[in-house]
């Protein structure tokens, strides 16, 4: 009897804002064959940064259901009011559905004892969200502010307040409903994109496995790896696996909490992981809600998808700031390039569009909570910086990227350039044709797509810019491979 008044609330939680983001999905947005599972991750996030900013004026869990109620309640009053209103909204694609259910279950028992990463500060986070602290103070030094991307985090501490789960399983399960709703969405989105269910399970794969490549040093010549291998110092846990590059590339990956099969060091990355290895405190939201952009953009039409639009961008700085900036640097670049292309400087009433949603998350992430929260606290409030657990400052250096396992990589220098391009991996190789992707994107005044397609130019700006403070190295390594996603993701299509 106490199990079923635990799960029944659970379940009716879940399903507000589940149904609740389909209703929005098929009226706001006229969604077809996305609809189930956009709608699905679209009710997710929707609640989640609803919960996130509820929780300045109401506690936890009452804002947990506010935030699902809320999503329902803005679903049904859209259906209402759709002239579609009379169709019957529902329908359920069992191919969809069961391959949601099953990538659920394997991302779930893959992660099922594993403790890697940062795991050690992700479990205690989502307890004491899940007690209340929203946004969170860093577990250890209570008494400083957690400046951190813990969107996902809030999901767990809702699976830990609500579903009565571990916080070790909530988190777990968290990832694995993200990286599942990712793969579906993929496979839908690419195929749509493609006109191919078979390019479409083709993306979903590539966007799962694809990642850098330093594998392939085993297969140069030996001399030629011997030279890279001295041209590289290894750090962090490569250092704890080898003496050096090459005996690394037959050694296992010396991590703790990565259970009973060894990882072979060469199969492991330093920029670029694949998704599957999105066991970090962010898991693989960073991807799926610039997917979930892609596919909502194309349909804006009024007022409401504006606002959920603005609230997706707003989240989105609650995974990865750094690309939910670099966004904005690229719509500048988008219209820089529109005025070329026209040889007129002048601005369309459609950019006018975009750029009012772009511009309207601006503010909100500001105060929301996380990272630029921190970063404008410390900028704005030099003395209220110093309840902060991370600091931020920039500086520059010559062309060089760092990796988590290989450490500073001079591109100026053959060898470690050589080890930094399959650090990066062979996905480097679709940026051309992305770019080109972002000109036709341009012509058709699909102005946030073209953005997307166009920001990974500013992959360069980390190679002269970097990280100086508390979240430095790690900060640094990943910038990469978060630029390098929206080449992931296009690659197969």
């Amino acid at each position: 009897m106490t199990e079923l008044t635990t799960i029944l609330p659970f379940l009716i939680w879940a399903a507000s804002w589940a149904i609740g983001g389909y209703l929005i999905a098929w009226a706001v947005f006229d969604l077809q064959r996305e609809r189930f599972v956009a709608g699905l991750a679209l009710g997710l996030v929707l609640q989640l940064w609803l919960a996130n900013a509820l929780t300045y004026a109401i506690p936890a869990p009452s804002s947990f259901w506010a935030s699902a109620g809320a999503v329902l309640l803005f679903g049904l009053i859209a259906m209402v009011r759709s002239r579609r209103r009379l169709q019957r909204p529902f329908s359920l694609p069992i191919g969809q559905a069961l391959a949601l259910a099953v990538l659920t279950y394997v991302f779930l028992a893959v992660e099922r004892g594993l403790n890697i990463f940062d795991d050690f500060q992700n479990i205690p986070t989502a307890s004491t969200m899940a007690a209340g602290d929203i946004p969170p103070h860093f577990p250890y030094a209570p008494h400083l502010r957690f400046g951190y991307h813990y969107l996902l985090l809030l999901f767990a501490a809702q699976l830990i307040r609500l579903g009565d789960l571990f916080p070790w399983t909530a988190v777990d399960l968290a990832r694995a409903v993200v990286l599942a709703l990712l793969l579906v969405l993929t496979y839908v989105w690419a195929g749509r994109m493609a006109r191919s269910r078979l390019a479409g399970g083709i993306a979903a794969t590539f966007v799962a496995f694809a990642g850098g490549a330093r594998w392939l040093l085993l297969l140069l010549p030996e001399a030629l790896s011997r030279s890279i291998s001295r041209s590289i110092s290894l750090i962090g846990s490569g250092a704890a696996s080898a003496p050096d590059l090459m005996a690394g590339l037959t050694a296992p990956w010396r991590i703790e909490g990565d259970g009973p099969i060894p990882f072979p060091f060469a199969f492991a990355n330093g920029i670029n992981n694949p998704t599957t290895m999105a066991h970090g405190g962010v898991g693989a939201l960073y991807v799926l809600i610039p997917l979930l952009l892609l596919v909502l953009f194309r349909r804006l039409r009024n007022l409401s998808g504006g606002l959920v639009l603005i609230t997706l961008i707003a989240s989105h700085a609650l995974t990865v700031e750094f690309d939910f900036l670099v966004m904005y640097a690229a719509l500048g670049l988008v219209l820089l390039l529109d005025w070329v292309r026209r040889r007129k400087v002048g601005v369309l009433r459609s950019f006018w569009t975009t750029a009012a949603v772009a511009a309207g998350a601006l503010p909100i992430a500001a105060v929301q909570g996380g990272v630029l929260t921190e970063l404008v606290r410390e900028r704005l409030l030099t003395a209220d910086a110093r309840q902060s657990f991370h600091t931020f400052q920039f500086s520059f250096s010559t062309p060089s990227l760092v990796s988590g396992h290989l450490g500073w990589l001079e591109l100026l220098h053959p060898y470690p350039l050589v080890a930094a391009l399959l650090e990066l991996g062979p996905v480097l190789l679709a940026t051309p044709l992305l770019f080109a992707w972002g000109g036709k994107m341009i012509r058709v005044q699909k102005w946030w797509e073209a953005g997307i397609a166009l920001g990974g130019v500013f992959v360069l700006l980390p190679l002269f810019v970097k990280y100086a403070g508390s979240a430095g190295q790690s900060a640094n390594a990943r910038l990469f491979g978060i630029l390098l996603q929206p080449a992931t993701l296009y690659a197969v299509p």
